[in-house]
């Protein structure tokens, strides 16, 4: 194909392109009709406020408690969307699919100039392949068909727009003069991926890497320039300095996000030697039997030998390092080294220190670019001493390209189904917590409450749940079920306060309140519950440990019953454990109101009014207290 003239060639690959693009979206296809999944309705549930509010469009945009910048970029196109496009979960799975494609494209630009500099044969078809390869990965399945990882695919597609920024500005003053205001955008880009997902953050050491390693400073006249080197060097001293500091001011803020985890710290970098490896190979070997978002069932690492795998693990990173360190001495190393890097640095956020979960798939959206980087270099590197396999190699990753999206496309009809995707992550994962509480639930729906309960009670065995945490889950499994609750629960209610240990069973909660306010659960005694729970809760607080968020859904449920004393208690525990909560105030305010405390509400509204002016309520938490003001 090289061979063309270039007035046939170019067309003919942009006409490549625009058919796999085509092919990945019918690949997906199927997948759009899929459920919401459990962190959909904990991160977008807000969403429904704007069907009857559009005015609530500033809470639901800034209101986001998904990590520390609330993604405010990301929320914008979910508020955007459920406001101009709403097409419910399939819209919001379709707009995913689009932005995977726009994702690919922007990969396969940036590939094609990094090949260029790196003078492959053929680096656009090379560029092509590759970025079809990544297009088409059944790995990131769970990535494009679950609506909440809009997230990380924003962030990703930001990253990528900022390191082919660079790359553009950079290869343009390679050749000519170009002036800063070439890529005075870039700023904004690493802005909006940052504002997208914060591991939007870790391009800026890509990118500072991609000048020491790919361009290697390199000036006009093929020497190097110093003030891309020295301006490197700043960049890396200054990031290091950074988190120098940032640690030294903070020593604990990495530690104190294990003490409510089932690991340590120690657990989670050893486990993570082997989480990288498990998603290269299935990058490259994929085993689609295992993929899905149910891989709490990890084995934790407690040493280098236990698991043995563990020490394996570490062994063969400590030689990719080494491999990586010697190829940096070498000018045509460097670029194997920063596709090495690459893969690594954007994984760094989410797979090293940081208290987050063990394993999930779309960690490597971003990184896995380096693998395909990696793959495109081999190809290259073997083409520059046999030319004349190029199109042997070529069609190679073209039917291997085939063969992952047969995989891709079965991962897509399975992600059709809620009832699939429950099946299926149990029976790949039958040590996962999670797998097995989602297939109690699906059993409840049928009605089959006594199976269900079977789950319920495999997934406490595999945590060593509480009986608190157990009960709530199963009083939501008999509402499914539209059964009366079973006999045993309510009947260990002194496990409830097992010593360091809180009821955490949160999201069940609430989605038990909301089904009882909505009339869903006419089998279940709604009295009965609620006197069961007052006795405990209220009656001796000191028994339980119960997290703020029970309490708040608690304190909903006898609003429910119009049993306001109980929900005032309730209320003030709320905010005993969260002081100031617009949220909780509010609920104090209205329950105070119901009871005729004209002065405890007064001085809950003279609170509110405060916050008000500082600035710290929602647009629907001053509408809610415009209500209560004074006539």
């Amino acid at each position: 194909m090289s061979d063309m003239p270039g007035s046939i060639r170019a067309p003919l690959l942009v006409s490549i392109w625009l058919m796999t693009l085509l092919f990945t979206y019918w690949v997906y296809l199927p997948g759009l009709d899929g459920p919401a999944l459990f962190d959909d309705s904990v991160n977008l549930q807000t969403l429904a406020s704007l069907e009857d509010n559009p005015s609530l469009a500033v809470d639901v945009v800034l209101g986001n408690n998904s990590g520390p910048t609330g993604r405010p970029v990301s929320m914008l196109t979910f508020a955007v969307e459920k406001l101009y496009f709403d097409n419910g979960v399939q819209g919001q799975k379709r707009v995913n699919l689009l932005i995977h494609l726009a994702c690919g494209t922007v990969l396969a630009l940036l590939l094609y100039l990094l090949l260029n500099y790196y003078n492959s044969h053929g680096s656009a078809d090379l560029a092509i392949a590759v970025s079809a390869l990544w297009l088409l990965s059944p790995l990131f399945v769970s990535t494009v068909l679950y609506p909440v990882q809009r997230m990380a695919q924003l962030s990703t597609l930001f990253m990528f727009a900022s390191m082919l920024m660079y790359a553009l500005w950079r290869l343009r003053w390679l050749r000519e003069h170009a002036g800063w205001y070439v890529v005075a955008g870039l700023p904004i880009l690493v802005a909006l991926a940052i504002l997208s997902k914060e591991n939007g953050l870790m391009v800026v050491p890509v990118i500072v890497l991609m000048e020491i390693l790919w361009f290697q400073f390199r000036g006009r006249d093929g020497q190097t320039n110093r003030f891309f080197k020295w301006i490197s060097l700043a960049l890396v001293s200054i990031g290091l300095l950074c988190l120098v500091l940032f640690q030294t001011l903070n020593p604990d803020w990495v530690t104190n996000g294990y003490l409510a985890r089932p690991f340590t710290l120690t657990g989670r970098v050893l486990t993570e030697g082997r989480i990288l490896w498990d998603y290269i190979a299935q990058l490259l070997m994929p085993e689609v039997a295992r993929m899905g978002v149910y891989q709490d069932d990890i084995v934790v690492s407690s040493s280098f030998t236990d698991p043995a795998s563990t020490g394996d693990a570490w062994l063969a990173w400590a030689g990719v390092g080494l491999l990586t360190l010697v190829c940096c001495f070498f000018r045509a190393g460097r670029y194997f080294a920063f596709a090495v890097l690459l893969f690594l640095v954007g994984h760094t956020m989410e797979s090293t220190v940081l208290s987050l979960e063990l394993y999930f798939e779309h960690r490597n959206y971003f990184p896995a670019a380096g693998i395909f980087l990696l793959i495109a270099l081999l190809v290259s590197a073997s083409l520059k001493f046999l030319p004349e396999i190029k199109n042997v190699l070529l069609a190679i990753l073209a039917c291997y390209a085939v063969f992952i999206s047969t995989q891709t496309s079965s991962q897509a009809q399975i992600w059709s189904s809620d009832d699939l995707i429950r099946i299926t992550a149990v029976n790949a994962h039958p040590q996962s917590p999670r797998a097995n509480i989602n297939m109690a639930v699906l059993l409840a729906r049928y009605g089959a409450l006594n199976e269900a309960l079977e789950f319920s009670d495999r997934a406490a065995n595999i945590t060593q749940e509480r009986a608190g945490d157990i009960d709530i889950r199963n009083i939501l499994l008999s509402c499914y079920a539209n059964q009366p609750l079973p006999d045993d629960i309510f009947n260990e209610l002194p496990l409830w306060s097992a010593e360091g240990r809180v009821i955490s069973a949160t999201n069940a909660f609430h989605f038990l309140v909301r089904k009882l306010q909505n009339g869903e659960c006419p089998a279940l005694d709604t009295v009965h519950i609620a006197d069961k729970l007052a006795g405990l809760l209220l009656g001796d607080p000191a028994r339980a440990t119960v997290t703020a968020e029970v309490y708040a859904a608690l304190a909903v449920l006898e609003n429910i019953l119009q049993r306001y004393q109980y929900a005032y208690h309730y209320s003030n525990l709320f905010l005993g454990l969260s002081p100031d909560n617009t949220r909780g105030l509010l609920m104090k305010l209205h329950f105070a109101t119901a009871l005729g405390e004209k002065e405890g509400a007064e001085l809950v509204r003279s609170r509110l009014i405060m916050l008000e002016e500082a600035g710290l309520l929602t647009v629907g938490e001053q509408q809610t207290l415009s209500l209560y003001s004074e006539n």
